[in-house]
């Protein structure tokens, strides 16, 4: 999937800041409408929230996704 795709390649490249080689890690947090429970943008938001938390959890450089309906 595109998210996975983008985590993988800020992980396995390296990115110029103020003259130093830097590498990254990344973690998403993914959220989908329509799905129970979201009836708003800010219901959105509040679920991809949620989901980047749980991939923090789970031990960083990761993708969380919540439900499809």
């Amino acid at each position: 999937n595109m998210a996975e795709r983008i985590r993988e390649t800020v992980q396995n490249n390296a990115f110029a800041i103020q003259g130093h080689r830097v590498k990254c890690t990344l973690t998403i947090g993914v959220s989908s409408s329509p799905q129970e429970g979201i009836s708003s943008p800010e219901d959105l938001f509040d679920r991809a929230d949620s989901a980047l938390y749980e991939a923090k959890r789970s031990g960083k450089n990761k993708i969380f996704v919540t439900g499809y309906s």
